[in-house]
């Protein structure tokens, strides 16, 4: 069985269901999907106890089924975001069949995300 082949499958199924039934996507420097993940990045302190610096990265399923990864930080002196696409690689996992732990967070997908209102 050719794993990476069922897992883009799946991906390129639940993002065409999910952009059918209108389903918000989030917004991502251009690239618009629905998150399947999200990590906060712990923030610096200065010595007056202000924060100096945060950020979050989000893994996201894009509307054209691909998974992507967006990053943001913020510093005191400006920000800086990116967008990329993730290497398959990076998707298989270390346990259980290749590619069934993110196969399985895109297939919560559709049960998830809100409808679209109005």
């Amino acid at each position: 069985m050719d794993y990476e082949a069922d897992f883009r499958q799946v991906c390129l199924s639940v993002a065409a269901q999910l952009s059918a039934s209108g389903g918000p996507a989030n917004g991502y420097k251009g690239h618009h999907g629905w998150d399947l993940e999200r990590f906060e990045q712990r923030s610096r302190v200065d010595a007056r106890g202000h924060e100096t610096s945060w950020g979050y990265t989000v893994y996201f399923l894009s509307i054209s089924g691909e998974i992507m990864i967006y990053s943001f930080s913020h510093y005191p002196d400006g920000n800086e975001a990116s967008v990329a696409t993730v290497p398959s690689r990076s998707l298989v996992g270390a346990k259980g069949k290749p590619f069934a732990e993110w196969k399985a967070k895109v297939e919560r997908l559709p049960y998830t995300t809100p409808p679209r209102r109005g």
